[in-house]
């Protein structure tokens, strides 16, 4: 008896116990939060489902490789956007991972922590980890503003992709905004002093990045593909409908998305998201039914369908120790 406690006491102190032992205890933390969120949705989830077996499985197949490629694509932007050098193949299991991790929090928070722990793990400061994340969301933003800009250039506004816009809701609109702009007031005068001061201690890694204008040239390019895999998928479900559209609208269906998944509060703009996609279908004249069906099906290929594989990821990174801080 006193050998097999002195064999559980050595066990203890190993650093392989450690390891298995806060490994199973963060796996059990993962379950536990997923288990609170995912169920709330499991009534969009089902609207999804039914709208799916009667649409055009052909265009679903097409979405699901757009879904694919935007993988591809998120991974190589932080490939070139990375301070030291880190491998593709890794960066992509990580990005596949953020499929599960960012449906747990709002407003893209568990893939930008799952992305700064990575880039940590890859020998980066908390504060160059943090930069890349903070650069590489920066041109997501710049890139769909760009692609926005071209295809208005080529193709113009026309009076069948115009929004029919109200009173009721330029005034919503200047709520927002005017809430948006208070927030920001507020956070610069409480946070001001510690906000400069991590600019500050930051300065040399944003000149860093400054730096080297090939490789943020290239992560923006990626960027722009990332938006544009996101554009085809939203076109690929409009076509399993039967609903066609132009693809301006399309990608200004697409911006209304994004701008309602940043404003709502739930994991992953759930509810938000597909409100906001399908009033803009709607407002370009599209069947309320099928417009309620394109969300819904944009919404099951981007949003529901990564959530298994991105969870198995996970874990292989994890296991990999690829996310070391969640081990």
């Amino acid at each position: 008896m006193a050998e097999y406690y002195k064999t559980i006491t050595a066990m203890k102190e190993s650093q392989v116990y450690r390891r298995v032992l806060t490994r199973m205890v963060g796996l059990i933390g993962v379950l536990a939060l997923a288990a609170v969120v995912l169920p709330s949705q499991v009534g969009i989830l089902g609207d999804a489902v039914r709208t799916l077996v009667t649409s055009d499985k052909a265009y679903i197949g097409l979405g699901i490789v757009g879904l694919l490629l935007s993988y591809c694509t998120a991974a190589a932007a932080y490939v070139w956007l990375a301070f030291r050098p880190v491998r593709f193949n890794t960066t992509l299991l990580v990005q596949i991972a953020d499929g599960f991790t960012n449906r747990l929090l709002p407003a893209s928070l568990g893939g930008v922590a799952t992305n700064v722990l990575y880039l940590a793990w890859q020998r980066h400061t908390k504060s160059q980890a943090a930069l890349v994340v903070t650069v590489n969301n920066l041109l997501g933003f710049f890139g769909h503003v760009i692609v926005l800009v071209v295809l208005l250039a080529f193709q113009g506004f026309k009076s069948d992709v115009a929004f029919s816009v109200n009173g009721q809701a330029v005034r919503a609109l200047a709520i927002v905004l005017g809430g948006f702009i208070v927030i920001g007031l507020v956070v610069s005068v409480v946070y001001g002093h510690q906000v400069s001061r991590y600019v500050l201690r930051s300065f040399r890694d944003v000149r860093n990045v400054i730096g080297r204008p090939q490789r943020l040239l290239a992560a923006l390019l990626f960027s722009m593909a990332t938006t544009l895999s996101y554009a085809l998928i939203l076109y690929c479900a409009t076509l399993a409908v039967n609903v066609h559209i132009s693809f301006l609208q399309i990608f200004l269906a697409l911006t209304a998305t994004v701008m309602a998944l940043a404003v709502t509060p739930t994991p992953g703009g759930v509810g938000g998201a597909e409100l906001g996609l399908t009033a803009a279908l709607a407002s370009m004249g599209v069947n309320a039914q099928q417009a309620l069906s394109t969300a819904l099906l944009f919404r099951l290929i981007t949003f529901w369908l990564p959530i298994v594989p991105g969870f198995i990821t996970l874990q292989i990174a994890i296991s990999k120790g690829v996310l070391q801080t969640l081990k």
